[in-house]
C-alpha cells in the first residue's frame, strides 16, 4: 500500500509518457490510483469502484495536465486475460479479488528470486522511512504479510484437494512437513538469498544494539539481587564494588564495545515492533501447561519429530547460516568500534 511510489514505477512500465514527470507527482493522480487499487484489491471486481468518485479525480488531472495516461501493448493482453479469470471467481465468489490471489506468488517470487531487479523491489517493500531522518527500517507487520502470503502459497501447492475436504492425520502431518520445509529451506539456505541477508543483517543489529544496552546496565548500574523483600538489596555486582581508579579502567577496557552507533534507536524500534508480534505467542506458550507424564512428552515428540525436518536436511543450512550471521555481527562490531575511535 505504499501508494506514493506508483506514479513513477507507471513512467517505468510506460503507462506515461516521458515528460509528464511533474504531472505523475501531482497528489491528485496519487489520489486517483489509490481509490482504484484499495477497492480492487478489497474484492468484489471493478463494481467495487466508485467509477464517479474516480471520473472526477481523472477529469482534474486532464483538466490540469492533459490526457497523460496510455495502456502499453503488452498490459492490454495482461488486462484481458486478467479480466477473464476475475470474471470466472466472481460467478463463485461475489467478493473475489484476483489481486487477493495473485498475492501469494507474488510473494514467494519476492522471497525466492535473486535477481537485481527483484532484490530491489524486495527491499522497497521490506523497509519504509523511520523516525530518524535519512535511516530506513524493516516494516514488520509488512515482513508478517509476505511471511503469511509465502505459506498460503506452499500450502496451495501441497493441497490440491478440495476445500471441503479433511485430510487424515497423516495427510495432515506430511502437507505440514512440505509447508515447514519449504520455509526452513528458504531461510537457511546454504546457497543463501537476498530474504536471509536482511534477516541475518537484521539479527546482527538487533543483537550488537541489545547486547550493548544490556551491557552498558551490567556496567553502569550493576545487578541487585532483590531477595524477600528485603531492602537495601543483599548482593551488589561486583563491578560496583571496585575502587574508583581500577572502575575507570574496567570501562575503558568495555567502552569500545559499549559504543553507540547512529541507528540504536531504529534498531530498538524494529525489535519493540517484533516484540509486540511475537508477545501474544510467548505469552499463550508460558500459560500453556507442559507435560505431566512420561507418555504425553513422548508422544508430542513423536508427533513433532513427524513434521519436523531430519538435521541432515536442515543442518548445512543452519551452519552456513551461523556462519554469516557470525560475519555480519562481526563486520557491524568492528565498523561501530572503528567509527567511535576515529570520532575521538
Amino acid at each position: 500500500e505504499d501508494y506514493v511510489r506508483i506514479p513513477k514505477d507507471l513512467v517505468s512500465l510506460g503507462f506515461i509518457p516521458k515528460g509528464k514527470e511533474l504531472a505523475v507527482d501531482d497528489q491528485g493522480v496519487v489520489r486517483a490510483l489509490s481509490k482504484v487499487f484499495r477497492n480492487l484489491a478489497r474484492g468484489g471486481g471493478v463494481k467495487g469502484i466508485n467509477v464517479a468518485d474516480v471520473g472526477l479525480e481523472v477529469q482534474f488531472i486532464q483538466e490540469k495536465y492533459g490526457n497523460i495516461f496510455q495502456i502499453p501493448p503488452y498490459f492490454a493482453y495482461i488486462l484481458r486475460a486478467f479480466s477473464v479469470l476475475e470474471g470466472i471467481g466472481l460467478q463463485n465468489n461475489p467478493k473475489y479479488a484476483i489481486v487477493q490471489e495473485c498475492y501469494p506468488y507474488i510473494a514467494r517470487r519476492l522471497f525466492s528470486d535473486n535477481t537485481p531487479r527483484v532484490r530491489s523491489a524486495l527491499r522497497a517493500i521490506m523497509y519504509e522511512p523511520s523516525s530518524v531522518e535519512g535511516q530506513m527500517r524493516l516494516n514488520v507487520r509488512r515482513f508478517q504479510k509476505l511471511a503469511n502470503a509465502f505459506r498460503t502459497y506452499n500450502e496451495q501447492s501441497v493441497s490440491l484437494m478440495p476445500k471441503d475436504y479433511t485430510p487424515t492425520e497423516e495427510e495432515d502431518n506430511e502437507r505440514q512437513a512440505v509447508i515447514l520445509r519449504e520455509g526452513l529451506e528458504l531461510l537457511f539456505s546454504v546457497e543463501g538469498n537476498y530474504l536471509q541477508e536482511i534477516l541475518v543483517r537484521e539479527a546482527a543489529r538487533t543483537v550488537d544494539t541489545v547486547g550493548r544496552h544490556v551491557l552498558e546496565r551490567f556496567l553502569g548500574q550493576g545487578i541487585d539481587a532483590v531477595t524477600g523483600g528485603r531492602n537495601p538489596a543483599e548482593v551488589v555486582f561486583p563491578f560496583n564494588t571496585l575502587d574508583p581508579a581500577m572502575r575507570e579502567q574496567v570501562e575503558f577496557l568495555f567502552s569500545p564495545l559499549a559504543a553507540k552507533s547512529e541507528d540504536d534507536e531504529v534498531v530498538l524500534e524494529t525489535a519493540q515492533a517484533v516484540w509486540e508480534i511475537i508477545q501474544p505467542e510467548v505469552s499463550s506458550l508460558l500459560e500453556s501447561s507442559p507435560p505431566t507424564d512420561l507418555s504425553t512428552f513422548a508422544k508430542k515428540g513423536s508427533e513433532a519429530s513427524k513434521v519436523l525436518p531430519s538435521i541432515d536436511e536442515v543442518g548445512p543450512g543452519v551452519f552456513a547460516t551461523a556462519i554469516r550471521f557470525n560475519a555480519a555481527l562481526f563486520e557491524r562490531v568492528t565498523s561501530r568500534i572503528g567509527l567511535s575511535n576515529g570520532g575521538k
